[in-house]
């Protein structure tokens, strides 16, 4: 379903000359806190102090691309960015 959405959603952007990354966000015990925040957070490193590629891949996030969310095997909601990637202080640490 995903791939189909993707394909059809890609064929309707380009014929109107848009140009829009996709991306699917796993989320688990964030979304609700991300979603009423309108981001989509993630460490810069894990525990082992590697950088998991799909961490990294957030970097790529434009303004305009779409994601969409995955959350305990269903897509839940589909978003559009409203900006560009940029690094900001955990969200969820204790002040």
């Amino acid at each position: 379903l995903l791939f189909f959405c993707y394909n059809i959603c890609n064929g309707l952007l380009e014929s109107r000359g848009i140009d829009m990354n996709f991306y699917i966000v796993m989320q688990g015990q964030t979304y609700i806190e991300e979603k009423q925040h309108s981001i989509i957070w993630s460490k810069q490193v894990d525990k082992s102090g590697m950088r998991p590629p799909f961490w990294e891949r957030m970097k790529e996030v434009q303004a305009g691309d779409c994601i969409f969310h995955y959350v305990k095997g269903d897509i839940v909601a589909v978003s559009i960015a409203k900006r560009d990637y940029y690094e900001a202080v955990n969200p969820y640490d204790e002040e």
